[in-house]
């Protein structure tokens, strides 16, 4: 059974908790014809009948299902009575615009552990204190995590979407008729703000800053869409994908398709279905993305031991998380290593798709201006 992002923002078994799959015809109907209507955004309003609460985000709390293909997708917590009839509660009409909330990088999310933190605590002969000192790496990086709006507007797309059953490419979704010259230009933009939320991420983790100047900025242009791969897989589900962008545009799969050519797409959904073979927490998805980060081996990086040496630690990092959920975390952690090496051939096979891409966009623009 596929599980993805368990921890994320789990359910609170209340009374109001909707099963996914029991919504009637009538209500899912009068949904989509209400959002042909009107401008939808996916952004979850603070005063709204829904809140994210963090106070659960590592709570294991299995969703309620009559599909064994489901499970619990990181659901919102209900607050107070939702009315499921009342459907503009949850697709709010009003255009909020995430480039605009998406803040700097916060220096209370830097790491105050070191280096020699893990070091210690990876040859600590006292399991409690290695935990300690995992523990609280990860939630640095959580932290981190924790202040991409953009990501959590995602997470609110995808679980409104599964819970109502709703496709969206039956629905007139933001940036649907969006040009792909146009879609393409709203991705190129978007790249600047990616690298913020990866050198968010970067900060957290100890021992990168050891890292030369020069090996970090070629880790940031050669791993970019590697980590951008990994933090995402969660939102590429069950052929869809529920990805919203800085101006509150869906980057669906359809959209992909025109940006992409379809192998590549396929190869994209093919890696996030093997990443979530397993019930993978959001503990483990974030100390996933420091080791795709630290992964040594890329081109033009000179000095790979260090790389090598963080690397190896951070291993350790999800090896302990992993023994506090699985029997066999051998073979999981076996399957992540087996799942990550096809993130490289992924990245090469994007750069190829973009750069053809840029081309025919080029020609394109200089054709209309001829």
């Amino acid at each position: 059974m596929e599980c993805r992002g368990r921890d994320e923002h789990d359910t609170i078994a209340t009374n109001t908790t909707v099963k996914m799959g029991r919504v009637p015809d009538a209500i899912k109907e009068k949904a989509i014809a209400d959002l042909h209507h009107q401008q939808v955004t996916m952004w979850p309003s603070s005063q709204g009948p829904i809140a994210i609460s963090s106070a659960v985000a590592d709570r294991p709390t299995q969703l309620q299902t009559s599909n064994p293909s489901r499970c619990c997708l990181g659901e919102l917590e209900p607050v107070g009575h939702a009315d499921k009839d009342d459907f503009d509660q949850y697709f709010p009409g009003q255009s909020v615009n995430l480039e605009d909330m998406q803040g700097t990088r916060s220096s209370e999310v830097a790491s105050d552990l070191t280096f020699c933190d893990l070091l210690a605590a990876f040859n600590s002969p006292w399991a409690w204190k290695k935990a300690e000192i995992y523990d609280r790496m990860i939630e640095q990086l959580l932290q981190a995590q924790r202040s991409d709006l953009q990501r959590q507007a995602s997470l609110s797309l995808l679980n409104k979407c599964k819970t109502l059953n709703i496709v969206l490419e039956e629905l007139d979704y933001p940036g649907k008729h969006t040009t792909r010259e146009d879609f393409f230009k709203e991705l190129t933009v978007s790249i600047p703000r990616c690298v913020q939320k990866l050198l968010s991420i970067c900060d957290a983790v100890p021992g990168f800053s050891l890292i030369s100047e020069a090996d970090r900025a070629m880790i940031l242009k050669e791993g970019l869409f590697e980590w951008w791969m990994m933090a995402n897989a969660l939102f590429f589900f069950e052929e869809e994908s529920y990805l919203v962008l800085g101006n509150g545009h869906f980057y669906t799969r359809a959209k992909m398709l025109s940006i992409l050519e379809k192998p590549m797409v396929d190869e994209m959904f093919a890696f996030s279905k093997k990443l979530y073979q397993f019930e993978l927490t959001e503990r483990m998805i974030v100390v996933l993305q420091a080791i795709v980060i630290t992964t040594p081996g890329r081109k033009n990086v000179v000095n790979s031991v260090n790389m090598h040496q963080l690397n190896e630690l951070l291993w350790d990092v999800l090896r302990c998380e992993l023994t506090r959920h699985f029997d066999d975390s051998h073979t999981v952690m076996h399957h992540l290593r087996q799942v990550l090496q096809e993130l490289r051939p992924l990245n090469d096979s994007y750069k190829i798709y973009i750069g053809e891409l840029q081309l025919a966009v080029g020609k394109d623009n200089q054709e209309s201006h001829g």
